[in-house]
């Protein structure tokens, strides 16, 4: 079997959709279904079927896909020990919410990568959209989530931090001097929140009832920075994870409102149940546990 055409199919059969496969392989639309068409005829069995505009594995395509990672794994640890590397190799592939990937993962990745140095990262920011697929597929290893659960008999989940988020609003705001700010201060306000896709942003929403004040606008992106530097230009109210925002507090740049209740969220690291777990993996997952130390 031709290596090109089944990690061809493995992203076709992970993104369900060829025009998006087609983007991240940087090829044409009509390659990446002539070499799916190609894959079939070989195999003598269809792998994809179109439901109501969509398309789905087919038990031949799930089939299919489980080998695939198998070879497509193995093709990269030959490449690595041809190197003559002695090491474990491979690529471990996250989601990590900015806040975590940027102030927790840095210590877990440099304890990691002196235990194994030939190993690879592939690290993107969260979604849950299609996480229990990328997960399924091994296109994700491994997924931190801002939650307390997660619902599915599919998945495996535990809490490796628990973290503290503050309300923020820049330094010269009437707000930054009022003493007992509750939620009806939110009312005609413009709130800035982390992407509901990292898992705290509709928690956020809950524990600031959202539903029940009117904002008069409500910015949710993926980048804390991107927040961070808004709330500096912008009259309008943040919330975001302490960590993330600590040297701006203590430069006043940004400042803390007194919120009556504390607002807490646990990260989750989540894994496929029928995720076969490496040493080097299972390395891994030590470490994310006591990624606060």
């Amino acid at each position: 079997m031709d290596l090109c055409k089944i990690k061809t199919f493995r992203m076709a059969a992970v993104m369900l959709n060829f025009n998006k496969a087609a983007e991240a392989l940087n090829l044409a639309q009509s390659t990446v279904s002539a070499q799916v068409k190609s894959l079939e005829d070989e195999l003598g069995e269809l792998l994809f079927k179109r439901i109501h505009k969509k398309i789905v594995l087919t038990d031949a395509g799930e089939t299919m896909l489980f080998y695939a990672n198998k070879m497509l794994s193995i093709e990269e640890e030959a490449r690595a020990n041809i190197s003559n590397k002695l090491s474990p190799v491979g690529t471990i592939r996250l989601l990590v919410p900015e806040a975590v990937a940027s102030t927790y993962l840095p210590g877990v990745l440099n304890k990691y990568l002196s235990l194994h140095p030939f190993v690879n990262f592939d690290i993107s920011n969260c979604s849950q959209s299609g996480l229990e697929n990328e997960l399924r597929t091994e296109s994700v290893d491994f997924a931190f989530i801002f939650s307390k659960h997660i619902d599915s008999i599919n998945l495996h989940s535990e809490i490796v931090l628990v973290e503290d988020f503050v309300i923020v609003t820049r330094a010269d705001s009437y707000l930054s001097s009022k003493i007992d700010v509750d939620i009806s201060d939110l009312n005609g306000q413009t709130v800035l929140l982390p992407k509901a896709g990292c898992g705290h942003g509709l928690l956020l929403k809950q524990m600031l009832n959202l539903d029940i004040v009117k904002p008069s606008s409500v910015i949710e992106s993926t980048s804390v920075e991107a927040i961070k530097n808004y709330i500096k230009e912008n009259d309008c109210i943040a919330v975001l994870p302490r960590i993330s925002i600590q040297d701006e507090l203590l430069k006043k740049h940004i400042v803390e409102l007194d919120w009556p209740n504390k607002l807490t969220i646990e990260v989750i690291m989540v894994w496929h149940k029928n995720r076969i777990l490496s040493p080097t993996l299972l390395d891994f997952m030590e470490l994310a546990r006591n990624m606060r130390d």
